[in-house]
């Protein structure tokens, strides 16, 4: 219920706030880089602490049922953090990038392709009449970063099958799928009835 993202008036995505022992923040960073910065803060703050630290395995985890799911047989990997913006979009399989865009119906694992009338800029992808996303994915949960001034409904169909419904208005984290045992190679279609921007979809 962003019950951590509202406690901490978060306005951005990524976010990574590092907390010490004592329960005190003690660096914070927005977007994506710094990941040296943030290891070295990590590996400060480990030394401070008076006990070691233990190392879990979390069980039942994607990467588990993962294996589970593909035993004798060739599975993809996770599929990756993806943008939706020109800037650091990939895997997107429209075979033009004039209006209006057409689905791909022939994906490939981890690929995407928009449907309609969509203006792509460098941080997102955007309509203001409604479209159509679909996606090959290859994960445990998927969720949607996007935001809709006019405020928009979305319905998602797993492999043609409607599974979720929810509205669009803040810019936040929307979750698209949610459900148990991970999606191999399940193509999402979302559709949206209005005005929407679109920045990235990022997996669990």
């Amino acid at each position: 219920d962003f019950s951590t993202w509202n406690a901490y008036n978060n306005q951005f995505w990524p976010a990574s706030y590092l907390i010490d022992k004592d329960g005190m923040v003690r660096r914070t960073h927005f977007g994506e880089g710094e990941y040296t910065e943030t290891e070295r803060a990590v590996r400060f703050l480990l030394d401070q602490k008076d006990t070691p630290m233990v190392a879990e395995t979390v069980k039942g985890n994607f990467e588990d049922q993962y294996s589970k799911d593909c035993t004798n047989k060739a599975c993809p990997r996770k599929t990756d953090e993806t943008y939706l913006g020109t800037s650091r979009a990939k895997n997107q399989a429209n075979t033009s990038t004039t209006q209006p865009y057409f689905l791909n119906a022939n994906l490939k694992s981890n690929q995407w392709s928009l449907d309609g009338n969509w203006k792509q800029e460098p941080e997102k992808a955007m309509t203001s009449t409604g479209g159509k996303l679909n996606f090959k994915v290859n994960a445990s949960r998927v969720y949607l970063v996007a935001g809709s001034e006019k405020g928009t409904k979305a319905e998602v169909k797993l492999n043609g099958k409607s599974i979720n419904k929810f509205n669009i208005q803040e810019n936040k984290l929307y979750t698209v799928y949610d459900q148990q045992g991970p999606l191999i190679d399940g193509e999402i279609e979302v559709t949206f009835d209005g005005q929407v921007e679109l920045n990235a979809f990022t997996f669990g």
